[in-house]
């Protein structure tokens, strides 16, 4: 094989599939003003391209995600083990004859197990792991049993959640009333709590240009409660990108509820898996409390590498 940089138009006709949105040249093209120049890589065996990479340029870095949660490589369909070492190998000697470094994070294997394990092995041989988080996500063939996998005091709080009176509400993004409230609701608890917001509501508009997104809002007594903004970024698998609700509503268990409702909507549309992400703090360290939680609503964990190279 062969490494290739190419224009983003061209990398489009190589690589029409991913195993994410995240890495298509669509999002790349929406977010290209967050990097200071995009490398473009195809890794060429003859005439085909086994797989490619899109990376951003900053800080002396080739970054993939240079603006998602994470990157990786495409490809048209499962490799053999050899031409994603080979293709790694490629990417090493890329970076280092232009004199930079470069980061990569992995989705989750659940995107697809195969190759994730093929690329985390890969890395870490050319490269090395940088960071490591564990990653929760919600199984839905699992739903039809959902108590069952909670624990006593879960059940107690899902109960308490249904008897409070919540009216829950799922929309897409067509419906930017609803979808502007849920994401209102996102912003308070963020400030409630001093968290950062990485994404406005102008950044989720453009966002949703390229993605589908669903917006949840749970409410009582005309009062918006909670809520969640959720992406499509794969065949069957969402993603949680923000999740909440107002403090003063979280003695009735709204999250407990809140999560609940969105596992069943999916369940309902065949959605194998729901993405809710790290389980970490700011600054990257875990979050037991958020680890715990999750797990009390019925995710599972795994974990999720970031390599440098």
């Amino acid at each position: 094989m062969e490494i290739k940089r190419v224009s983003l138009d061209e990398y489009e006709d190589f690589i029409p599939h991913h195993p994410h949105i995240y890495n298509s040249a669509a999002f790349a093209r929406v977010n290209a003003n967050k990097a200071s120049s995009l490398h473009c890589l195809l890794f060429m065996d003859g005439s085909k391209a086994r797989m490619g990479i899109i990376m951003g340029e900053r800080d002396a870095k080739l970054c993939s995600p240079f603006s998602a949660p994470f990157g990786g490589f495409s490809y048209h369909d499962n490799q053999r083990t050899e031409f994603v070492f080979e293709a790694c190998s490629l990417l090493a000697s890329y970076v280092g004859n232009i004199d930079l470094r470069a980061e990569i994070t992995l989705p989750p294997e659940f995107y697809d197990k195969n190759m994730m394990t093929k690329q985390v092995a890969s890395l870490a041989t050319v490269g090395s792991i940088s960071a490591s988080c564990i990653n929760a996500y919600f199984h839905t063939q699992r739903y039809g049993g959902y108590e069952q996998m909670l624990t006593h005091s879960a059940i107690k709080n899902l109960k308490r959640g249904m008897k409070a009176g919540f009216e829950f509400i799922a929309t897409t993004h067509d419906n930017l009333e609803i979808a502007k409230r849920a994401y209102d609701v996102i912003a308070a608890n963020r400030a409630e709590h001093g968290y950062p917001l990485s994404m406005s509501w102008e950044d989720i508009m453009v966002t949703i240009n390229v993605i589908d997104a669903d917006f949840f809002l749970l409410t009582k007594d005309g009062e918006d409660v909670a809520s969640a903004v959720v992406f499509h970024v794969a065949d069957n698998i969402v993603q949680v990108i923000y999740w909440g609700d107002r403090s003063q509503w979280s003695h009735l268990r709204s999250m407990n509820i809140l999560a609940h409702h969105i596992f069943e909507f999916y369940s309902n549309k065949g959605i194998d898996f729901v993405d809710v992400g790290p389980c970490a703090s700011d600054d990257g360290s875990i979050n037991y409390g958020l680890t715990t939680f999750k797990e009390t609503v019925g995710c599972m964990l795994t974990p999720r590498f970031s390599f440098q190279i």
